[in-house]
């Protein structure tokens, strides 16, 4: 996979998506369920040497979650987080006061050029409309031997919640948009800017025995893949989802979903 469809709708990521940590933290609240419960945050970032200074961007921060955890590691840094959403850059403002919001387009980054050690862009490359152009602009802002840190997750992550979903939305081809932007399918794309790309890989399990938070999950997911969906529509699949979770949970005692992110670090 090379580009990523071109209709993705930034207003929609800013304004619904994301344009408060609720949805956000109702898909974070699952992975409480994954045994032994890993502290991915902090695998994320054991994946970069950092510097003792010098200047790091988080693209796309949300609530601000690594900025502040590496402000902890590293206080002599100097920490820029920008999101499109107001509102996840007030977030990233409590959480760490101590970086720098900004509110800007992955794709047209007003940074000055080479004016960062690292780049991080976690989580949120399979969002951008011109990957090409996105991943442009993180070279042109990295310092020479500089480092790109990106977040993603493999084609399997979730399958067996997505496969339910589908069912009960009636879209038994559903997959996530992380799709545009995966392990498997998008090592080439960085090569073609980066000189060297390290892929590592983050596997595990979710076994969750209660409906709410897979419902929970499952309700957040609107405004990313089921765009277009009537309200009467979206109501009636999550009628059949919450009987499908049900009848699950009957038989197996606990909804079972396969985890797979990882890490691309490019130089």
């Amino acid at each position: 996979m090379s580009e990523p469809p071109a209709d993705t709708d930034l207003q929609l990521l800013r304004t619904k998506a994301y344009a408060e940590p609720d949805k956000l933290e109702a898909r974070r609240a699952i992975y409480d369920y994954q045994d032994p419960r890993p502290d991915f945050h902090g695998w994320t970032l054991d994946q970069v040497e950092w510097p003792a200074t010098g200047t790091v961007v988080d693209l796309g921060c949300g609530p601000g979650t690594h900025l502040a955890r590496l402000a902890s590691r590293v206080p002599g840094l100097h920490l820029v987080g920008t999101d499109l959403s107001e509102g996840m850059l007030a977030a990233t403002r409590a959480e760490s006061p101590t970086a720098s919001p900004v509110c800007l387009d992955a794709a047209a980054v007003a940074l000055r050029t080479a004016s960062a050690e690292v780049v991080m862009a976690n989580h949120m490359l399979y969002h951008v409309a011109d990957l090409a152009r996105t991943l442009a602009e993180i070279r042109r802002v990295l310092v020479p031997g500089g480092v790109l840190l990106a977040v993603t997750n493999g084609l399997d992550h979730f399958v067996e919640l997505d496969r339910l979903l589908g069912q009960a939305a009636g879209r038994p081809d559903f997959v996530r948009p992380s799709v545009r932007f995966s392990l498997e399918g998008s090592q080439a794309d960085l090569e073609r800017v980066f000189d060297r790309v390290d892929r590592r890989d983050h596997l595990g399990q979710l076994v969750v025995p209660d409906a709410e938070p897979v419902l929970r999950f499952a309700a957040s997911m609107r405004d990313l893949a089921f765009v277009g969906t009537t309200d009467e529509d979206w109501a009636g699949a999550m009628v059949a989802f919450e009987e499908v979770v049900a009848e699950r949970l009957a038989r197996d005692g606990a909804i079972r979903i396969t985890t797979h992110a990882g890490a691309f670090v490019c130089c």
